[in-house]
C-alpha cells in the first residue's frame, strides 16, 4: 500500500459476535451448530452524516483492524460501512484506501 499504513475500526459488538462465532465452530466437532454472526455493522458507532458518535472508547465501543482482516471479516460475513484511519482513533480524520483512490472512488 505505498507505505501507508491504516487501520479499518470495527464496533466491538461486531467484534464480540465474531469471536463467539470462532468458539462456537470449535463445538462443530460435538455435532452443535453456531449460530453465524450476520454482517459487519459499524452504523453503531457513526451519527446520522457519517461522523464518528460522541464519546466512543478504543477498546470498549471498537477496535482497529488491518486491511487484511477487514477484508476476510467482509468476505466471510459482508457488512460496514468501512471506517478508515491512520491511526487507530475513530477521530481521526478518515484516510481513503490508495487503492480507493487509484479506482477515483472516495
Amino acid at each position: 500500500m505505498n507505505g501507508v499504513h491504516l487501520f479499518f475500526e470495527v464496533s466491538f459488538d461486531t467484534c464480540q459476535k465474531l469471536i463467539r462465532t470462532t468458539r462456537a465452530q470449535r463445538l462443530l466437532s460435538l455435532g452443535t451448530r453456531p449460530e453465524p454472526p450476520g454482517p459487519i455493522d459499524n452504523t453503531i458507532l457513526l451519527q446520522p452524516d457519517g461522523a464518528p458518535k460522541p464519546g466512543l472508547k478504543r477498546g470498549v465501543d471498537y477496535r482497529g483492524v488491518t486491511k487484511e482482516v477487514w477484508d476476510y471479516f467482509v468476505s466471510i460475513y459482508s457488512g460496514g460501512p468501512t471506517i478508515t484511519r491512520k491511526r487507530i482513533d475513530i477521530y481521526e480524520p478518515h484516510c481513503t484506501p490508495p487503492e480507493e483512490l487509484m479506482l477515483g472512488r472516495k
